[in-house]
């Protein structure tokens, strides 16, 4: 079952809701409640994989996918994983990029959160004339090395840190957002977790260990890079097509593993 409250803050405590749930829902320090977690621990590597998987699609613009897999992402690791989003984002300066490689406009961070896996996700937009498998040498790399500029990166890692607490605090995502990210902690965390708390563990993450989890993660080349290709949508094969109209075909996973994430 999953309990979703939405409300102004000042109103409703969701810990004082989370303390009224029958305890065979939410345990208690006695007797509590016991989920698996193989899903936390889960070691997700995959063997190196270097080619670009190419797609056809109806973007405008051509655009290069490179994705690690994480643990799952609602239990301990999920803190780590959001900080370690902000850092790869930060550490990805495009005037870095660009003097690699003109032909990259753009390179943004994103996670795709699961239960038994995380997708860490990097979007870049190409120019005409890139050269797909260069360009996924050069910000592979780089994500693949974040962990050895940790000890220079304290007072970036800091300020990313703060951050997390002043956009709570603030109310910077949206209410709904925000109500369905707890939601998702009750539903799917081994104990319930307030957002703040779990907001509030960033703060506790040393850089030394963050620096750990992603040498574990992100290195030793264990990237995969999908190519989608600007076709029009009348040149387009009929299994593109399907699935662009969200159709029931086999799916082929363009990070592999993370296919049918929970």
């Amino acid at each position: 079952m999953t309990l979703l409250v939405t409300a102004p803050t000042p109103a409703i405590s969701l810990s004082a809701i989370i303390d009224r749930l029958p305890r065979s829902l939410v345990g208690d320090k006695a007797h509590p409640v016991k989920r698996p977690a193989a899903a936390e621990e889960a070691e997700l590597q995959g063997t190196p994989q270097t080619q670009v998987l190419r797609l056809s699609s109806p973007l405008s613009v051509p655009q290069l996918w490179v994705g690690w897999i994480l643990p799952g992402h609602w239990g301990a690791h999920g803190p780590t994983e959001e900080l370690l989003a902000s850092w790869v984002q930060q550490d990805l300066d495009l005037d870095y990029l660009r003097q690699e490689d003109p032909h990259i406009r753009q390179a943004r961070v994103s996670l795709s959160p699961g239960l038994k896996a995380t997708a860490l996700l990097i979007r870049v937009l190409l120019d005409e004339g890139a050269d797909p498998e260069r360009i996924t040498q050069i910000v592979a790399g780089r994500v693949e090395t974040l962990w050895t500029r940790e000890p220079s990166q304290h007072p970036l890692l800091a300020r990313l840190k703060s951050q997390f607490g002043v956009e709570l605090v603030l109310n910077v995502s949206p209410q709904v957002s925000r109500a369905i990210e707890q939601a998702h902690l009750v539903a799917f965390s081994s104990q319930p977790v307030v957002l703040a708390d779990h907001t509030a563990q960033v703060y506790g993450i040393e850089p030394r260990d963050l620096a750990r989890f992603a040498y574990r993660h992100l290195g030793q080349k264990r990237h995969r890079a999908v190519l989608y290709t600007p076709t029009p949508v009348g040149e387009l094969s009929p299994e593109a097509s399907q699935r662009i109209r969200g159709g029931s075909g086999p799916r082929r996973d363009t990070v592999r593993g993370c296919g049918g994430l929970e």
